[in-house]
């Protein structure tokens, strides 16, 4: 299968419908409640990473140079899907750097896959983070987030995920960033569907930022944060 052809095959959608056949085969059943459960594997972090992150700058380092070295605890990132199914939900949601190092190592995700499979859980948001700087200064670096995301957009298809969420880091003014980060979702979601834009843990974006880069690029979509609900206004 082309690289294109197997990107297509992913679903990433915020607030609009899913239609299409591929993306009926990873949309999670519908069910009789309006809404759907999910765990997060960012609710497990601790017992993931350990002490790792006590020192967040030697953290990051570590990450992006030897990142099975921060997973300083006892539980496997896979093991998850066990623990949703002891608290009978059905959905996992993930994120990137709690298994930095396995995203393109098929044999990690199709045995992550399998065990999922075995819970009768499926994977629903895959929240990205450190692939660069979708709303940087330089047009370069920019393009190297278009190209970190778009490793990472293969493995959410890989696993079956219909939805990526993606953070709009960047410099400049408001505008400016709004701006570059407008142009840098478009071009990942014309390698794709849709996108959700996600607010980063340690520097939230202003829901009014949020709602200028939905607004200025196509087929991009802001989930609710009920973190940030005090900012609508």
């Amino acid at each position: 299968m082309m690289r294109r052809e197997f990107v297509q095959t992913l679903g990433v959608a915020g607030a609009a419908a899913l239609t299409g056949q591929a993306l009926q085969a990873v949309t999670p059943p519908a069910s009789a409640s309006p809404f759907t459960i999910s765990l997060s594997l960012w609710a497990f972090h601790r017992a993931i990473f350990g002490p790792a992150r006590d020192d967040y700058q030697q953290f990051i380092a570590t990450l992006l140079s030897s990142p099975d070295d921060v997973l300083q605890s006892d539980m496997d990132p896979r093991d998850i899907v066990w623990r949703a199914r002891e608290m009978d939900v059905n959905v996992v949601d993930l994120v990137n750097i709690l298994w930095f190092g396995h995203g393109q190592d098929r044999p990690w995700l199709n045995d992550f896959k399998s065990k999922a499979k075995d819970a009768n859980v499926t994977f629903g948001v895959l929240m990205c983070d450190q692939l660069g700087q979708i709303a940087a200064a330089a047009a370069t670096e920019r393009q190297q987030s278009v190209e970190g995301h778009t490793r990472w957009m293969e493995t959410a298809a890989a696993l079956g995920c219909p939805f990526l969420r993606v953070n709009p880091y960047g410099q400049g003014s408001y505008l400016e960033q709004c701006q570059r980060g407008a142009e840098t979702l478009h071009t990942l979601a014309e390698r794709s569907a849709d996108y959700w834009i996600g607010n980063p843990g340690r520097k939230p974006r202003p829901p009014r930022q949020q709602r200028r880069v939905v607004g200025d690029a196509d087929r991009v979509s802001r989930p609710p944060s009920f973190r940030n609900l005090h900012g609508l206004r």
